[in-house]
């Protein structure tokens, strides 16, 4: 062991140069560096789960969205940020691609007024409502052990914003075509 790190010690200008070069090479070839982590290679293509997977989205669909953190400068149930809020989810869902937007507004508060399951069926309270009280909603968020942890954050500062993507029917196309041909070969 002593005599290796003596080598080491005795070639230390070869191996800063060494390693100086080697640096410099891999800084040369950097930007030709391809990394392809999508679902497709890191599966094994005969995995049993990933063939249930394709045999599942085939019959009922899959539906891909994207989750938005947003946390305001303010607190969330005032009326400035409340319509700021509405004013961001009526943008997302303009955006070429999105086919729906899933927000704090689209959620029922369901122990907002003392009613029972059919009124609330038919009066369904939401963050949206004209006058909604905005303390109840706070409270109702708070409690909520659905809401609360999923939707909105456990201090209530940051909010979820689920985006629905429209489906790519040219991709699914293509993987379908893929997954038929990799089913063939095994």
């Amino acid at each position: 062991m002593n005599n290796i790190f003596n080598f080491l010690v005795d070639k230390s200008k070869f191996f800063i140069f060494l390693l100086f070069a080697l640096s410099i090479i891999s800084i040369i070839g950097l930007p030709r560096f391809q990394l392809d982590a999508s679902s497709d290679t890191l599966l094994l293509d005969n995995d049993p789960d990933l063939k249930i997977y394709r045999e599942n989205s085939r019959k009922y669909g899959s539906s891909d969205f994207l989750v938005i953190a947003f946390t305001p400068n303010k607190n969330i149930f005032t009326n400035e940020t409340i319509s700021l809020l509405e004013n961001l989810v009526g943008k997302l869902k303009e955006v070429d691609g999105i086919s729906n937007v899933l927000s704090l507004f689209d959620v029922p508060l369901l122990s907002y007024s003392e009613q029972s399951i059919n009124e609330l069926a038919e009066n369904v309270v939401t963050l949206s409502t004209d006058d909604v009280d905005l303390t109840k909603a706070k409270y109702e968020f708070e409690t909520n052990e659905v809401y609360r942890g999923l939707l909105i954050s456990k201090d209530l500062k940051t909010i979820a914003l689920q985006m629905t993507l429209k489906p790519n029917e040219s991709y699914q196309k293509l993987i379908s075509k893929r997954y038929e041909l990799l089913d063939q070969k095994t």
